[in-house]
């Protein structure tokens, strides 16, 4: 028997029949063969339903058809409205992949669905806790980039990479005179402080004491590679790759021509590691 996506109560009877038609058609069947092999296209409540029907039903295929449209036309009643989809929310220990099926199959009841894009901003308003807080400031235009990013965004919560609000998420790079803090390739997001101190109280002609702090740089986690945010934002139009620029004379002690650096196009080392790149993003 061919493959017919099986019918499980839910959906347009219909549609459901004519893909039945449409696939046996071609291949010649008997219209008692026709009949038998409909039940196997049923499951769940559907085939409990066929089981139920009385022989005289299943031995004619209008009555076999209609009695199937009637019994599942309640389906095609039923539509689902713009605010009805924007109040499907994740509960609270439901998988970022379960929110997303369930979300699809109530905008599939839908016949005038929202554009992809509000669509998108819906299921992110909707998500829960952490998985809302992350994904409500990505820029997401498919349901692919969707689904993508919540899977990495959700293991990242589960391996505990991603830590609560209150906790300390956010690294410090410059000088300080307690602790040396290096940046890692994945902390996006900069904020530069510079700060100037004079004292009021110094009298005049005396030498004014000038203090400059040193610019903190401080950076959040992105939650992908150097590299594949700076291919998606390449993509995008935000960023653009430096023109090539020879190498310097002499070549630092950390050069490395086995690897390539494809934000400043040229050998040297890994795209991951830069914090060039890091500080355009």
């Amino acid at each position: 028997m061919p493959h017919i996506d099986r019918f499980d109560g839910f959906g347009d009877p219909m549609v459901h029949i004519r893909l039945f038609s449409d696939v046996l058609k071609p291949m010649g069947f008997t219209r008692p063969q026709k009949l038998s092999l409909f039940g196997r296209t049923l499951s769940g409540v559907a085939a409990i339903w066929y089981a139920k029907l009385e022989d005289s039903v299943k031995q004619s295929w209008e009555k076999l058809a209609e009695a199937f449209i009637t019994q599942y036309a309640y389906n095609t009643q039923i539509e689902v409205t713009t605010q009805e989809l924007d109040a499907t929310r994740q509960e609270p220990n439901e998988s970022f992949v379960a929110i997303i099926t369930r979300w699809k199959a109530k905008a599939a009841m839908m016949t005038n669905r929202p554009p992809e894009k509000d669509q998108i901003h819906m299921v992110a308003r909707n998500l829960h806790g952490k998985m809302f807080s992350k994904m409500i400031v990505l820029p997401l235009f498919t349901f692919k980039e969707l689904h993508e990013m919540g899977v990495q965004i959700e293991d990242a919560i589960k391996q505990g990479i991603i830590i609560d609000d209150k906790e300390s998420i956010r690294k410090t790079f410059g000088r300080s005179s307690n602790a040396n803090t290096t940046v890692k390739p994945s902390e996006i997001n900069l904020v530069t402080t510079t700060t100037k101190t004079v004292d009021p109280f110094a009298h005049a002609g005396s030498q004014t004491t000038n203090t400059t702090r040193a610019p903190i740089l401080t950076f959040s986690r992105l939650h992908m590679s150097l590299f594949k945010a700076m291919k998606v934002l390449t993509e995008r139009g935000y960023l653009k790759p430096l023109d090539p620029q020879p190498l310097p004379e002499p070549l630092p002690a950390e050069h490395d021509p086995t690897k390539h650096y494809a934000f400043r196009q040229q050998p040297g080392h890994d795209t991951d590691r830069c914090f060039h790149l890091l500080y355009e993003i």
